[in-house]
């Protein structure tokens, strides 16, 4: 019966249809993800308003607190030295602790300005590594091999399997562009956590060496979660530019619902790559600079 044979072709052919642009749908949520991900890597953190303020208003509060402890941390500093019976306390060491604690003071007053300026370098650098974020991702004709050896009511039969697996493939790439934005976003929180704390940390450089860890600890910290930003951009675009060099990972000639599968495998390796190196952006920037 040619005419039934006809009517279910092109029912399974609109099913595949669908399944292409259920898979697409996905797709178009990773590139809006992708979209938005190089738009905060390019964002100062300071730009965010109300967060920002309240960041700041922490900041001044613990600078009350940072000066209090950097006196503290001086006199121990003093002390240690004075009654070190090993060495001589004369006015070379009197000028090196009086000239730390200037120091100390000099940083702590201009560590907002610094703050910012470390951000705002991340953010450029960040921008211009972004900028050739490539989101040309597609699934027309992903599905074409599921319809080779078939005919007639095959075609229905097709359509199902091709909408169960664009569905699948869907949520995969759905999830990974909500864990990317959910790990870019939480580099934002682990700075303006860390930001308010620099005058405590930064105070005990006062106290010199032995009393210094904290200050140190801080600064890797920081720099750390700033820099993080940079392994994210250089993820996202080197990504796609190692899998479109390696090309098709699977074997041309295998078609049918395998075919199928393993094209939308395929399709889906970019992402869940990006995803994988984006969450340890940060222990690799800490392993790379000795953070």
């Amino acid at each position: 019966m040619a005419w039934f044979d006809g009517f279910c072709e092109g029912i399974g052919e609109s099913m595949i249809d669908t399944g292409e642009q259920i898979l697409g749908a996905g797709l178009k949520v990773w590139k809006d993800s992708a979209q938005v991900v190089l738009q905060w890597t390019t964002q100062d953190p300071s730009s965010f308003g109300g967060a920002w303020s309240m960041v700041y208003s922490l900041f001044n509060m613990f600078f009350g607190i940072g000066a209090s402890l950097m006196t503290l941390y001086f006199v121990i500093g003093w002390l240690r030295e004075s009654v070190d019976i090993r060495s001589t306390f004369n006015l070379e060491n009197m000028f090196r602790i009086f000239l730390r604690l200037t120091l100390t003071a000099s940083l702590m007053t201009n560590a907002m300005s610094l703050i910012r300026s470390v951000m705002s370098l991340a953010a450029a650098l960040a921008g211009s590594i972004g900028a050739k974020i490539a989101t040309n991702y597609t699934a027309s004709g992903i599905f074409d091999s599921l319809t080779e050896g078939v005919s007639g009511a095959g075609y229905i039969g097709v359509g199902i399997v091709a909408i169960l697996v664009g569905f699948i493939g869907m949520l995969v790439i759905i999830v990974c562009g909500v864990s990317i934005l959910l790990a870019v976003m939480s580099r934002f929180f682990k700075i303006f956590i860390c930001i308010p704390f620099a005058p405590v940390a930064l105070a005990s450089f006062a106290g010199g060496h032995g009393l210094s860890q904290s200050g140190i600890s801080w600064v890797k910290t920081f720099l750390a979660y700033t820099l993080e930003v940079l392994v994210i951009a250089i993820t996202l675009v080197l990504t796609y530019l190692l899998f479109r060099s390696v090309g098709n990972l699977f074997d041309d000639g295998i078609s049918g619902l395998k075919g199928a599968v393993l094209m939308t495998v395929q399709l889906c390796c970019p992402m869940l790559a990006a995803v994988a190196n984006v969450k340890a952006a940060e222990g690799t920037i800490r392993k790379c600079l000795g953070l």
